[in-house]
């Protein structure tokens, strides 16, 4: 095995602020032997030699760089130059050239109010959840370890993305690749939009009086729309409410604010009836009224659900694109992104066997729900069984459910719970396997 490369290095910059010139040195040593085999070329202001214009040396860098590290603090965040200048090169460059952004949470801090919720950042503890560098106490390495594994599998795709690009050659003198959308003169990146909820004002209100079958609940959603230096036109804007069963919450009124100026949607509770351009920044407001998805729950039921953003977006030389995030509402009303919802209660076959055996389903509904997936077996087995649709006169028609839906869904459950840990503990007993090969 090769212990160097001839290849160019990956240019890594790391950003950090002169207090915690400590973490930059646990890091830098962490990533020593990426250095030393030419894999990667490191960046950061101490290798601005004296009479250097110090401002222009650090945006060429970043004006350069692979992959942009962030080593984020409360002194981080404090920095106008970390925030305004590094920070900002960062996300004009990922919004650009794709460009690796990398945030190591070194100690808690409101890094969420930057505009970087969205991205993936280090460390994780073994649960996969966020634990700050300075947690780990004795099992710091651990952390670092982990770090230098990601930046080594990042540069591992950049290199690969090099190799795959070098070796496609025109097959005619003509141009190897066209223009994106209906105004495109030459190859262009699709544009991102960032979503960045504003922490702490994100809240589902419930309400003890609300707290009555089919009663009704709100929620209130404020959030940052960005494309970095990309002008755009925001066409429309939704946000659905997910119960914890993973059932859409049935939606009543919806008010939508483009920086503090009513928008009103079309019928389709998505598209304004008039777009919004903006500079590239845009604060959008969504309250909106609920009711709980089926006819027997309480609102109490979905708490605390997910919601699914939705932003119709237009850039100039590009189709209109519908985007899509989700998020979490944690309890005192802030936001997390999560990468999908969760999904209705996993009925396995095994469960089926079990309620059939019990006489909760039929044989037939058995016969029938063997063949679907997870999702579509909840909807299969729950439905048909326990709801009826009803059909008012000259009202919209709804589902009604019967008495025992709830103990039947507190019995589903129960036994995916059961399922899940059944599994778990396998999943645990061959992870341990792998990690000691």
């Amino acid at each position: 095995m090769s212990t160097g490369s001839t290849a160019e290095p990956i240019r890594v910059f790391i950003s950090y602020r002169h207090a915690n010139a400590h973490l930059l040195r646990d890091l830098s040593t962490s990533l020593g032997w990426l250095v030393n085999n030419s894999q990667i070329k490191t960046f950061d202001d101490r290798r601005i030699l004296a009479g250097d214009d110090w401002d222009q040396v650090i945006k060429k860098e970043l004006g350069e760089a692979d992959i942009i590290i962030l080593i984020l603090t409360a002194d981080f965040i404090a920095s106008p130059y970390c925030t305004q200048i590094e920070l900002q090169h960062a996300l004009e460059r990922r919004a650009k050239d794709g460009t690796r952004i990398i945030p190591i949470i070194a100690e808690y801090c409101d890094w969420q109010a930057l505009p970087i919720a969205g991205i993936a950042a280090l460390p994780k503890d073994d649960k996969n959840n966020l634990k700050p560098l300075n947690k780990w106490r004795r099992h710091k390495d651990l952390a670092l370890t982990q770090i230098a594994q990601q930046v080594r599998q990042n540069v591992e795709r950049l290199v690969n993305g090099r190799n795959t690009s070098r070796s496609i050659t025109p097959a005619s003198t003509g141009p190897a690749t066209v223009g994106v959308g209906p105004h495109s003169t030459s190859p262009e990146r699709l544009p991102e939009l960032i979503f960045v909820p504003i922490q702490g004002v994100n809240f589902v209100r419930f309400g003890p009086e609300k707290y009555v079958d089919n009663g009704q609940f709100s929620f209130d959603l404020r959030l940052n729309l960005m494309s970095v230096g990309k002008p755009f036109v925001l066409i429309g804007f939704c946000a659905d409410y997910i119960a914890p069963d993973g059932c859409y919450c049935l939606n009543d009124k919806q008010e939508i604010l483009v920086n503090g100026t009513k928008a009103p949607t079309a019928g389709n509770y998505l598209d304004f009836q008039t777009p919004v351009s903006t500079n590239g920044i845009v604060q959008v407001a969504c309250a909106r009224i609920m009711r709980p998805p089926l006819m027997v729950q309480k609102p109490v039921d979905c708490d605390y659900g997910d919601l699914r953003v939705r932003a119709r977006v237009f850039w100039d030389g590009f189709e209109p694109i519908l985007l899509e995030r989700f998020f979490r509402f944690e309890v005192g009303g802030d936001l997390r992104p999560i990468d999908s919802p969760r999904d209705p209660p996993l009925l396995s076959d095994r469960i089926l066997a079990e309620m059939r055996t019990d006489g909760r389903i039929t044989e037939e509904e058995f016969q029938r729900v063997t063949f679907l997936d997870a999702v579509d077996r909840y909807h299969v087995v729950c439905f048909p069984t326990h709801c009826t649709q009803v059909h008012p006169p000259g009202m919209t028609s709804f589902w009604n459910v019967t008495p025992e839906y709830r103990d039947f869904i507190i019995e589903i459950n129960r036994r995916a719970f059961a399922e899940e840990v059944r599994r778990g503990g396998e999943g645990d007993s061959n992870s341990s396997t792998v990690q000691k090969s």
